[in-house]
């Protein structure tokens, strides 16, 4: 059960990430922005008081300590042998990556919120005027042509269209085409963002109309140029796995670059937003005009019944939110819940999977391989040839399972072209069956081999 492989620290390494960009994230909440900290408006005094700052300090302690104690669990991961156990693990340990460092950011919230309502500042009524600079709006940032996103996306497209023109040959696989097909839709994906992106409000936080247009222009521009220079990546990485799909390493390596580039485009942008918010509102006071402390339940969900709109820009930073008072918001927050709440259930799948054994039965007509479900049945009369190894050629997983005690579905074997694998690859023999549509490979026990063999014999 125990014992390093490399799967095992790549999967690591995958889910490490979102770790430090988790810690990152909720770090800087202490930081003011937009008179925002830690999820509350506060006004210039109160920012800069000893008793909000010590609150702050120990939000980042605690923030410190949080991300070493999930380091440490996260690496122990390490010390699994299979890739069920391991990904059982991770998949538990994102959850808590995802929940945790929330809970001293709910407290610091709570505390400031006392604070602000023992000063005076706390708001009351049950409707918030909504503010909105009309004189600011035609002087708004300049926005990009959308000309500049058809290039990307008929280049994320153009794989997809070619790979339906092969889905009848050996060339190319499913996987591949839902592959491609998946990276031309994120091409598409940051042209809409974009669309959308440009019906945001205004960042208003007092009545400064220059401050309104400068917030704005620092969000707008930045999300901007993030989702094109993500689009041109994305038309041009998948135009590139169209012709690499079937080199392997150079695949893997390629995907793993993509992915770095466009987190380091997703971070370098959020964080210079939040910086430029930092910087422009350094010497705000407390307005009226941007509290909305009542909307945003333990300073980051949105909940405004008022609100008709179903997106909402995040408070600091570029990203978007849902609004929860909304039926669409609703909806998309309760299958975040249940995916999240669902990801262990992936590995003990996996588990199943890889640990069940593989039952095979021989009647006088058909060989039946049963794992999970009924896998295969073939017809004795049907089968042309077969043959026994004593060891396992080189395979390459086309589409199925590759496990260190699993190997099911479709893969390219060494010497025999493309199989149809079920198999313990831990076995010492494995039975090689040959009909006129199918290759087959199985790891049947030494009886069941030897009646097949005698069967096609006679």
């Amino acid at each position: 059960m125990f014992g390093f492989s490399w799967i095992n620290i790549f999967m690591f390494l995958a889910f490490y990430i979102t770790l430090p960009i988790v810690w990152a994230s909720m770090r800087n909440e202490r930081k003011p922005k937009k008179n925002v900290v830690l999820g509350v408006t506060l006004p210039r005094s109160l920012r800069e008081s000893e008793l909000v700052m010590q609150i702050g300090e120990q939000y980042k302690k605690e923030q410190d300590r949080i991300f070493w104690i999930l380091t440490v669990i996260g690496v122990f991961g390490l010390v699994f042998r299979y890739v069920s156990v391991a990904l059982t693990w991770y998949m538990i340990w994102i959850m808590a990556v995802l929940i945790v460092p929330y809970l001293p950011f709910v407290r610091a919230w709570k505390q400031l919120r006392i604070i602000k309502a023992e000063q005076g500042y706390e708001q009351t009524g049950e409707v918030q005027t909504v503010y909105v600079d009309t004189s600011a709006i035609e002087e708004c940032v300049k926005e990009p042509s959308p000309w500049w996103y058809l290039p990307p996306m008929v280049m994320g497209l153009i794989p997809c269209v070619l790979g339906f023109s092969f889905w009848n040959t050996q060339s190319f696989l499913w996987m591949e085409l839902c592959y491609l097909t998946m990276l031309g839709c994120i091409a598409l994906f940051f042209f809409l963002a974009y669309r959308g992106y440009r019906h945001q409000r205004m960042e208003m936080v007092d009545e400064r109309t220059e401050l309104t247009l400068a917030l704005t222009r620092v969000r707008r521009y930045n999300w901007h140029r993030m989702s094109l220079w993500s689009a041109w990546m994305t038309g041009l990485f998948s135009l590139a796995m169209y012709f690499l799909t079937n080199q392997v390493g150079v695949f893997l390596l390629s995907t793993g670059i993509y992915l770095v580039v466009i987190v380091y485009l997703a971070l370098h942008t959020e964080f210079s937003v939040r910086r430029a918010q930092e910087k422009l509102t350094a010497d705000c006071d407390l307005s009226e005009i941007g509290d909305e402390d009542r909307y945003w339940l333990w300073g980051s969900i949105y909940y405004n019944p008022h609100d008709k709109h179903v997106l909402k820009n995040n408070r600091t930073g570029m990203n978007m939110t849902m609004n929860l008072a909304t039926k669409t918001g609703k909806v998309v927050a309760m299958i975040t819940v249940v995916l999240i709440l669902s990801l262990p259930l992936v590995g003990v799948w996996l588990m199943a999977e890889e640990f069940t054994p593989i039952k095979f039965s021989l009647t006088n007509e058909t060989l039946v391989v049963n794992h999970l479900k009924e896998e295969y049945t073939v017809e004795l009369e049907e089968i042309l040839s077969a043959e026994i190894l004593d060891e396992l050629p080189k395979t390459g997983k086309d589409i199925g399972t590759n496990m260190e005690k699993l190997l099911k579905g479709q893969f390219r074997v060494d010497g025999y072209g493309t199989c149809k694998l079920c198999l313990n690859p831990q076995e010492d023999q494995f039975l090689v069956i040959v009909t006129a549509d199918e290759t087959y490979i199985f790891s049947p026990q030494d009886e069941i081999i030897q009646q097949v063999i005698d069967f096609v014999r006679d």
